[in-house]
């Protein structure tokens, strides 16, 4: 592990954001004795960084790259490892081990290596990328799942929206940002002839189109 533990931008800012500057200060520690106590060696973590999680390529003892993520508790991480576990690596990277702990979730993850991103394809290929995959990540819940039901979840994206500031908004033109908004709500009880697959790929459909709201 480098000697300079380094925290990149996009992360501070978010944890200066949501009050979570203890969390941050306590990142060091908490890395170092993952690293230690799953024998792994770390590197610089990816840069910009993300919002809620220290995500930084490693490898393991066989010299294997891996990625390890350690994400501070919030709702959209509770079955993270749940469903990648699910999914096998079918669609989705493959994880190696999980741990949560009282401070936060660690997620040891098979290395990505990107392709060409979707924003470089022209733009009427993007839906049609996003529904194959949705497609390929289609499966029956593996039994005694305790997933949570979509429309928990687009309840919780409508509030952080909603709290969000009018220049936080900006991303998206208002009426389009609203219209997103308002389709998940109004589809939070599923009519009894909709099927769960159905219901599944609705709601995909609209966490894509918000999710980056």
């Amino acid at each position: 592990m480098a000697e300079r533990f380094v925290i990149p931008g996009d992360l501070a800012r978010a944890a200066a954001k949501e009050g979570r500057d203890d969390w941050l200060a306590g990142l060091p520690v908490l890395v170092a004795r993952i690293a230690a106590g799953w024998r792994i060696e770390v590197d610089d973590p990816f840069l910009p960084g993300g919002d809620t999680a220290w995500v930084a390529p490693a490898r393991d003892e066989a010299g294997k790259d891996v990625v390890l993520k350690v994400c501070w508790p919030h709702p959209e991480a509770v079955h993270e490892a749940d469903g990648l576990r699910a999914w096998g690596g079918a669609g989705a990277i493959r994880l190696y081990r999980a741990d949560k702990l009282a401070a936060a979730t660690v997620l040891l993850l098979e290395l990505c290596r990107p392709g060409t991103q979707l924003r470089a394809s022209p733009p009427a290929e993007h839906d049609l990328v996003i529904a194959g995959l949705l497609r390929r990540l289609w499966m029956e819940p593996p039994p005694g799942y305790g997933f949570r039901p979509l429309s928990e979840m687009c309840d919780y994206w409508a509030s952080r929206y909603e709290e969000r500031s009018p220049s936080e908004r900006g991303c998206l033109e208002t009426p389009l940002a609203a219209e997103g908004i308002r389709s998940p709500l109004q589809c939070a009880v599923v009519p009894p002839a909709q099927t769960p697959r159905k219901e599944k790929q609705k709601r995909s459909a609209q966490h894509a189109a918000i999710g980056q709201s």
